[in-house]
């Protein structure tokens, strides 16, 4: 039943209870006219009730459902590849050379200004 019907059965039985309401106890019967007299606040109840029923049948429905969890996908990290090794045969060979004593290393232990990083020459 769409919110259009229900509005017009609400109204229409409000009408029909409330005229049946005032043809029932409505009317005031004076025996010294012998006539019906309408008191003017005769609309007052059917109006309220209408009112209120079609308050009620208007009214939004609020409808609750179960609760939708969301579960986050865990967070994975890939660890980092390990490293490579230096493979020494893919070096070009270098010796250490100390510039203050004039020689190389392993023949010096020690060098005072640093040791200086030159290409390997075999000696002829």
């Amino acid at each position: 039943m769409t919110k259009f019907q229900k509005l017009m059965a609400v109204t229409l039985l409000t009408g029909l209870l409330g005229s049946s309401w005032a043809q029932a106890g409505g009317r005031h019967y004076s025996s010294h006219h012998h006539s019906y007299h309408r008191h003017s606040s005769d609309w007052i109840l059917p109006a309220v009730v209408g009112g209120l029923v079609v308050y009620s049948v208007t009214q939004p429905r609020v409808v609750y459902s179960e609760p939708v969890y969301v579960q986050r996908a865990p967070v994975v990290i890939a660890p980092p590849p390990p490293p490579q090794p230096l493979l020494a045969q893919n070096l070009p060979p270098v010796w250490y050379f100390c510039s203050s004593s004039q020689t190389y290393y392993p023949y010096v232990q020690s060098c005072q200004e640093g040791w200086k990083v030159v290409p390997a020459t075999p000696a002829h």
